[in-house]
């Protein structure tokens, strides 16, 4: 399993780059096989309409052939539905995105490897055993699939909207 970690400059690479080795321990234990994560730092653009511009990581991407998946974790706040957006998995790209504002300033390392994690058993294809532990924070539940595959985790949005308004 080779997985690519993007992360925008600035607090979401200090994260990555404090937890990548307990992650890659974490995704050998839990799937037991060789596993290789890449880290790579760079900025994603942002459309006027808050969206991420997906050509730019696209471009990223091209250049790690071998990544399996791909999850970035963005210092952009985001929502839908009114609610804070923790992750979105885009399986047909194997693209799982976290913004990292909605987790809070004070988000632990554990539950972001829970995150991670999660979204690594949201990407992997139909076959494939999840992992055996660290699946899905027990406050959080996945969007069912749309027509593309795509996949939300909201925060609550009890604690989710303080949290981004501290972050």
């Amino acid at each position: 399993m080779h997985i690519l970690l993007i992360c925008d400059p600035g607090p979401p690479s200090r994260r990555v780059t404090a937890f990548k080795d307990e992650f890659t321990e974490l995704l050998h234990h839990d799937f037991e096989s060789e596993v290789t994560v890449d880290v790579c730092t760079e900025a994603l653009r942002v459309q006027a309409d808050h969206r991420l511009e997906l050509s730019t990581l696209d471009a990223i991407v091209d250049r790690y052939p071998a990544a399996d998946l791909v999850i970035m974790l963005t210092d952009i706040p985001r929502h839908t539905q009114g609610k804070p957006l923790i992750a979105e998995v885009l399986p047909a790209r194997k693209v799982a995105v976290i913004s990292y504002p909605t987790l809070g300033a004070l988000t632990t390392k554990r539950r972001l490897l829970k995150i991670y994690m999660s979204c690594v058993n949201q990407l992997l294809p139909d076959g494939h055993m999840p992992a055996k532990t660290h699946r899905l924070p027990r406050w959080g539940r996945w969007s069912s699939p749309s027509e593309s595959g795509r996949r939300t985790l909201h925060a609550h949005t009890f604690t989710g909207r303080p949290r981004l308004v501290l972050a």
